[in-house]
């Protein structure tokens, strides 16, 4: 193979041996003896799948480039030249039938009830630390209002304007709630958070009712409230309240709705 190097107008050094590499690999693509289960096999091996056993990735990496080679849409030559190309397509791919068996498998086991009992009650509940409230450095609530019933003096993750402040200010000034915290997102040895199919799920409030039940507030923007994650956040949460034999409630306004927080009160 040979290499051209140049000085350009700029004086810097420019090569083209990068499109020569490519096309050189291209054209010795059959010397080297490539096949389909030869590009199977590099496709297997450098797409991660842990989870997913090598007989099942290398028949659907196979079963994949037979289909790209169908009616000649592709010669062999060309993908194993855009394998790189093709790596990355095969990888989106394998993420999106990943994440479509993981949601299918949590639907079955959140809902079917054949083989195992699922149970929530208020004793399962996280117990907050009195002692151990771990809001975000830098993200401490500007106390423009005083709040009376958040269980920490001091209030984490949360703006002094906007519907989610609107909305713990209802909950602060209703009669029947107790006290409430602000849940903070991604800390799940000191925060209430729901199994998804994918991640956790951290509602905005947990409070506690003064007739010993607890009642979780997820806000959502009307411009969020219909989406996939919003949806699934909505089973989820209405899965838990029912489990619980109306010890434990929950509710996802569709945006600055507070009647409906209002009537989930009673």
């Amino acid at each position: 193979m040979r290499v051209t190097i140049d000085i350009n107008t700029a004086g810097r050094i420019a090569t083209d041996f990068i499109g020569d590499l490519q096309e050189q690999e291209f054209l010795l693509s059959a010397d080297q003896g490539v096949t389909k289960e030869t590009l199977a096999a590099w496709l297997d091996n450098n797409i991660s799948h842990r989870d997913i056993p090598q007989n099942e990735t290398r028949t659907f990496f196979l079963a994949m480039i037979e289909r790209l080679l169908e009616n000649n849409r592709w010669a062999l030559g060309e993908l194993w030249r855009e394998k790189y190309r093709l790596k990355e397509a095969a990888r989106k791919k394998v993420d999106e039938y990943r994440k479509a068996a993981k949601t299918k498998a949590f639907a079955l086991a959140l809902f079917s009830t054949s083989e195992y009992e699922l149970l929530v009650t208020p004793d399962r509940c996280f117990i907050f630390d009195p002692e151990n409230y771990p809001y975000p450095p830098n993200s401490l609530y500007p106390s423009h209002h005083t709040f009376h019933k958040h269980y920490y003096s001091v209030i984490g993750d949360m703006k002094s304007e906007g519907e989610e402040y609107q909305c713990a200010q209802l909950l602060d000034a209703h009669p029947k709630v107790k006290r409430w915290v602000r849940n903070l997102e991604g800390r799940p040895q000191h925060s209430f958070w729901l199994q998804t199919s994918t991640d956790r799920f951290y509602p905005d409030f947990v409070c506690e009712l003064t007739d010993g039940r607890f009642l979780v507030v997820e806000y959502k923007g009307l411009d969020r409230w219909s989406d996939d994650d919003s949806k699934e956040k909505r089973t989820i949460g209405n899965k838990w309240e029912e489990l619980s034999d109306g010890r434990c409630l929950f509710i996802m306004p569709p945006g600055p709705d507070w009647n409906a927080i209002l009537a989930k009160l009673g």
